[in-house]
């Protein structure tokens, strides 16, 4: 099946806002069953994708997405972007500090059939800590 440039598109800013609203029925629609993300070295599976998402916006609960770039080529999609939220809630060992982030992240996403079907996420953790002081 071949998705169209705006349909790549449509379906991660779509993913992005579903994430942001805490949506994650919605958010694990969009993905495959079988999808695998990569992030940080670690290959998750849908649920821990998901679970992750859940952790950040549990300790960001104002987090949002702001997508400056969506290159697409072929079937994948590259997002260039910043996470921005407050830090109300435990992040790992770290207490809510109440300090605003932004976190700029590259994802690259593998879209088949209309869904998610592989992820590759980077994002810069230590600057992450550096913003919360811890």
């Amino acid at each position: 099946m071949t998705t169209s440039n705006d349909s790549l598109r449509s379906i991660v800013e779509h993913f992005f806002r579903r994430i942001d609203a805490q949506a994650w029925d919605d958010a694990r629609d969009l993905t495959t069953p079988s999808c695998k993300v990569t992030a940080g070295g670690q290959v998750m599976d849908r649920e821990g994708w998901i679970g992750m998402g859940q952790m950040f916006m549990t300790a960001f609960p104002d987090g949002k997405h702001d997508l400056a770039k969506v290159l697409i080529a072929g079937d994948h999609a590259t997002i260039l972007g910043t996470f921005r939220g407050t830090h109300r809630g435990a992040f790992g060992p770290v207490a809510a500090t109440g300090k605003t982030i932004a976190l700029p992240f590259t994802t690259v996403y593998r879209i088949s059939e209309g869904r998610i079907a592989e992820a590759w996420l980077q994002f810069d953790s230590g600057g992450l800590m550096a913003q919360l002081s811890a």
